[in-house]
């Protein structure tokens, strides 16, 4: 597997190689919902109610802006490997 935003992934890409990102994830707990970025694929913002529709989510996302930043379709299907963990809570504190 091969990390996106390493040099050279958008070649190793299109070559077929499958690739990796990394997530991460923040729940809100305010809205109560769960938010995933990733600092590897620019634009990738998710939120959900839940940790698995988060997943989906991100999937989709994922998958759609890899596909506009090489201007072809994937080669392979993506797969979601995840450690459970959530990086951090977001507790706004109102005056």
């Amino acid at each position: 597997m091969y990390r996106v935003g390493l040099p050279f992934w958008k070649l190793v890409a299109r070559l077929g190689v499958p690739l990796s990102l990394r997530i991460q994830v923040m729940r809100d707990n305010e809205a109560d919902v769960y938010i995933a970025t990733s600092t590897d694929l620019a634009g990738l913002v998710a939120e959900a109610p839940s940790l698995v529709e988060l997943m989906f989510s991100v999937l989709d996302c994922s998958e759609m802006l890899i596909e506009h930043t090489l201007h072809r379709s994937l080669k392979l299907t993506a797969k979601v490997v995840w450690d459970g963990t959530v990086e951090r809570s977001i507790n706004f504190v109102t005056p």
